[in-house]
């Protein structure tokens, strides 16, 4: 019986890794059954309409921008945005942007999303710090250093045209970050973002702006 218990938790946590190895290998539906249906929409006007009404009216009228989810963990809010790369039924997520309601440190990360812990821990990851831009989608103010993880696979079956890439808008006890020397386990992130990224033009900025750091998480 102690055999059978145990092989059914191995086979739970296997089910549970494979279904987000990678979130940029998630679609709409591996999405909904991670943090459930969405909320709400965003058109490309920037005009937010609730599930309802959208799948109602707005489909008809607007194009969708982003994808709302709102979850708990550990007894914090969380919000995630989801851009697609189509409006196809299976397209696959190219942006995924997590906002939690308070802060959360760098080494609580893997407890909060362990989803993401073969993104963290993978063998093709380059952790780094940088002064210039990472990602254009932060929507809260930013310190002037961002904490990044380029993660040299591809998502969702691209080839070799991408790499996933983790960009964490970071700060020092509701400071900004003005020097990497500062980041550590502790350093709290404000906001987190998973999209694609070019190999070509982030193999270059690794080894020029994009400067190698210690692993924190």
């Amino acid at each position: 019986m102690k055999k059978i218990v145990v092989l059914c938790i191995v086979m739970t946590l296997l089910a549970f890794s494979g279904v987000a190895l990678a979130n940029l290998d998630d679609t709409k539906s591996s999405i909904a059954q991670t943090y459930g249906e969405y909320r709400l929409v965003v058109d490309t006007d920037n005009q937010p309409w609730a599930k309802a009404e959208w799948e109602t009216k707005g489909v008809q009228r607007a194009k969708a921008a982003s994808y709302v989810h709102y979850f708990n963990r550990n007894e914090i809010g969380m919000q995630m945005e989801v851009q697609y790369e189509s409006d196809k039924q299976g397209a696959f997520a190219v942006l995924q942007r997590f906002t939690p309601n308070s802060a959360i440190k760098i080494k609580e990360l893997r407890t909060y999303f362990p989803e993401l812990v073969s993104l963290l821990d993978s063998p093709k990851g380059e952790y780094f710090s940088t002064y210039s831009e990472v990602t254009r989608n932060f929507q809260e103010l930013a310190s002037p250093v961002t904490l990044g993880l380029v993660v040299k696979l591809s998502p969702a079956l691209k080839g070799d045209k991408y790499y996933t890439l983790i960009a964490f808008n970071i700060q020092d006890e509701g400071r900004f970050v003005n020097d990497p020397k500062y980041i550590d386990g502790d350093t709290y992130i404000r906001e987190f973002v998973v999209q694609r990224v070019l190999r070509t033009e982030t193999s270059e900025k690794l080894y020029s702006e994009w400067l190698s750091i210690k692993k924190f998480f």
